[in-house]
């Protein structure tokens, strides 16, 4: 299947098996429910070490080169998470979001956030700094 005919699920799932190199350990279950099962169990902490894996444009098998490029939330930065993958295979780009949200007892969760597809697009935003140079706060 090419990039474009991939729905959102499908692009999780090869991320996923991207994440856990399942493809290599599919023959280890003892049948296709435990091979799913892994995988499911799997998700939750998938979001979170793609984010910083695919910093770099990186080779993800059935989908083409896949790289993050915006990753907001967590510590310090509110309890909105936020992460937009690009996948690109030949001229076919798009873009996928996951979201969820970081609570300072728990840490990041992505169990509960929303997975599809986006797209990018740019807004005029107007700011106000103080006359006299000195910070607001």
């Amino acid at each position: 299947m090419s990039l474009s005919e991939l729905t959102a699920d499908d692009v999780a799932r090869l991320l996923l098996v991207h994440y856990t190199n399942s493809e290599m350990l599919q023959g280890e279950f003892d049948s296709e429910e435990d091979y799913e099962d892994y995988l499911s169990e799997r998700q939750e902490e998938m979001w979170g070490e793609l984010s910083w894996s695919l910093r770099k444009e990186t080779p993800v098998e059935g989908l083409g080169v896949v790289s993050v490029v915006h990753d907001f939330g967590g510590e310090g930065q509110g309890d909105s998470l936020e992460l937009v993958f690009k996948v690109t295979e030949g001229q076919v780009t798009r873009h996928f979001e996951k979201t969820g949200y970081y609570a300072s007892y728990v840490g990041s969760n992505w169990e509960e956030g929303w997975w599809g597809e986006v797209e990018p697009y740019q807004e005029l935003v107007t700011k106000y700094r103080t006359l006299d140079g000195k910070e607001k706060w």
